[in-house]
């Protein structure tokens, strides 16, 4: 298959576009990701504030993957223990949730 100029253009700017994407920063990603989630189930019948931070920890740390090996437990463990109180109705303070989730997650890190 042969390209001309202007496709491997194209082609290089697409590629350095998923990059950028790809590397977005993780706390950046997490406090979207928590904000939103929060947002969203505290306004459900059944959202409450703690109920909310740990569907929404769970969900953003993990993005589904799998939380029964030891790091994982430990991770969400911590993060709940540090973070539950920290969010309200009003306020889902996800950059300060995101920090103590970054701590959370380095400690765990020495620890497995």
């Amino acid at each position: 298959m042969k390209m001309d100029g202007n496709s491997v253009i194209v082609l290089m700017v697409m590629i350095m576009a998923l990059d950028l994407f790809a590397g977005q920063s993780v706390e950046g990603s997490f406090d979207d990701c928590y904000r939103s989630c929060y947002v969203w189930c505290i306004k459900t019948p059944e959202g409450t504030v703690v109920s909310c931070a740990w569907k929404c920890l769970k969900h953003c740390i993990f993005h589904g993957s799998s939380v029964d090996d030891p790091h994982n437990k430990c991770i969400l463990n911590c993060a709940l223990s540090s973070c539950s109180n920290i969010s309200t109705p009003q306020n889902p303070a996800e950059k300060k949730v995101g920090d103590r989730v970054n701590n959370c997650s380095q400690k765990c890190n020495k620890k497995y």
